[in-house]
């Protein structure tokens, strides 16, 4: 592990690095460091620059332009980088509702199952 893994692992529980949106994605999906790298379509040495990037800001304009300069400065895929920083970003207000993310989400489908018979 080189000196920047090792720093972007220092703010991995720190919101206001994208270490701790991708990380919450990463374990979602049960993705490694380099199955994670394969998703964003960066290199493994890029996601850790990545990773200690600052949370782009939540006006959806904003979002997108950071998330885009984001992806072109370390040759991530802006697409996937997005969607991963959101649904990290909605794994964390699970988190901080202390909401049992799978329960919640089987319940809701479940929900719509029911919604859909007669």
């Amino acid at each position: 592990m080189n000196h920047l893994e090792r720093l972007a692992e220092r703010v991995v529980n720190d919101p206001l690095f994208l270490a701790f949106a991708l990380s919450l994605f990463a374990k979602s999906e049960q993705l490694d460091d380099k199955a994670l790298a394969i998703k964003l379509g960066c290199t493994r040495e890029n996601l850790a620059m990545i990773r200690l990037c600052r949370f782009p800001e939540l006006d959806p304009m904003a979002f997108s332009r950071d998330i885009d300069l984001i992806a072109a400065r370390f040759g991530a895929d802006p697409s996937a980088l997005g969607q991963a920083v959101r649904r990290g970003q909605v794994l964390a207000k699970f988190r901080a509702a202390d909401v049992p993310e799978r329960g919640t989400l089987l319940a809701a489908r479940e929900d719509d199952r029911n919604e859909n018979q007669p």
